[in-house]
């Protein structure tokens, strides 16, 4: 009898390619990173190109166990709390885990309001001026923050409070924004507070002016230094010289002052601390009117009442003269006549009078005679 053999095999499966790369790394991302108040920011955690993954979360530190995070196997998750965030993957069992993600830091807002402020609250600023910038947190006090400025030049401000700049100058020109964080808690903070801006100008030339300039005998005039389109300043004045000490003025700073005595004036203005100086305004002369002696002017109104008296009277005796004139030859038309008659008559009796004074004269010529004979014949 004899016996059958039978060979059996199994059919080859279909091959499967296995390509074994580095253990991946997470991408780690996030809506935004700052956590408005009351709201909350979505974190989202993936391994591209591959698949099966439940997602583990982490904050404050990437080796620590899971912190309280109910869904910490999620592909993505809600975070209301401020701090370092890092996600991984893991899959299979034993459970095999890829990297850590890169971290992102969530940064909590909280319920303050922060401010820049300028310390004098000036609305331009010149060159060479020492200003100081402040960083205000409303209902703060400066113990409970830290302070960040940011800034559009390339000047970053100290971690502090205050920011003081010793000589502005067009470089300083720009945005100032500041923030505070909360000591102890890095990842709590106030939003950034509005841009404040400055441009810084040329030192300014304050404008003297004068009501007049010729003080009047027992008057004064009205001196103004003002400079344009700033504030905050206080005025001094200067007298003969510009560069001269401040000259007895008690009320030099003021913004006008009533002035008793000429000379050249000049002002210019001064604010902060150290004090920061303009330019000298152009000058202004003011001129006195100087008044004569009581006894002068006594004596000069006399002299001038008189010479007007005795000119009215003068005036009033031709007048007189005048119209008596005119009232004889009104009365007398004949005067004229009797007049020259009586000169005619006064002239042949003054006649007949020499004719009378030259006869002896006349006889001293004539040859004497006696009987008829020379007298020389005798």
């Amino acid at each position: 009898m004899g016996v059958l053999k039978m060979n059996t095999c199994s059919r080859k499966s279909n091959k499967i390619t296995l390509n074994v790369s580095d253990k991946p790394k997470p991408i780690l991302g996030a809506n935004q990173t700052n956590i408005p108040v009351g709201g909350s920011v979505i974190l989202t955690c993936s391994v591209r190109e591959s698949e099966g993954w439940e997602y583990y979360w982490y904050r404050d530190k990437k080796d620590s166990e899971l912190v309280n995070i109910p869904d910490g196997v999620s592909h993505s998750r809600a975070e209301t709390r401020g701090g370092l965030y890092w996600c991984r993957g893991g899959r299979g069992s034993p459970v095999y885990y890829t990297q850590y993600s890169d971290p992102i830091s969530m940064n909590k807002i909280v319920d303050r309001r922060a401010a820049v402020i300028l310390q004098h609250k000036w609305s331009q600023v010149f060159r060479g001026e020492t200003i100081t910038l402040r960083c205000e947190i409303q209902g703060g006090e400066d113990t409970e923050w830290d302070y960040e400025w940011s800034t559009t030049n390339s000047y970053q401000p100290p971690k502090q409070a205050e920011y003081r700049i010793s000589y502005v100058d067009v470089i300083n020109n720009g945005e100032y924004k500041c923030k505070g964080r909360l000591k102890g808690d890095q990842y709590s903070s106030t939003e950034w507070s509005d841009a404040f801006k400055f441009t810084v100008s040329n030192k300014p030339k304050p404008i003297l002016g004068a009501d007049q300039t010729n003080i009047p005998v027992g008057g004064s005039v009205i001196l103004t230094c003002s400079v344009r389109e700033s504030e905050g300043w206080e005025y001094y004045w200067y007298r003969d010289k510009k560069d001269s000490e401040l000259v007895n003025i008690p009320d030099g700073v003021s913004h006008s002052r009533a002035e008793t005595r000429g000379g050249l004036y000049w002002c210019r203005g001064g604010r902060g601390s150290p004090v920061y100086y303009t330019q000298y305004s152009d000058p202004i002369r003011v001129t006195t009117t100087v008044s004569r002696p009581a006894k002068q002017q006594a004596m000069s109104s006399s002299f001038l009442v008189g010479l007007c008296v005795g000119l009215v009277v003068v005036f009033l005796v031709i007048i007189l003269l005048i119209l008596l004139l005119h009232c004889r030859k009104s009365k007398d038309p004949h005067g004229d006549r009797s007049i020259q008659l009586q000169d005619t008559n006064q002239g042949s009796a003054t006649d007949q009078s020499v004719n009378q004074r030259e006869a002896p004269d006349n006889d001293e010529y004539i040859p004497l005679q006696h009987d008829g004979a020379d007298v020389n014949e005798t």
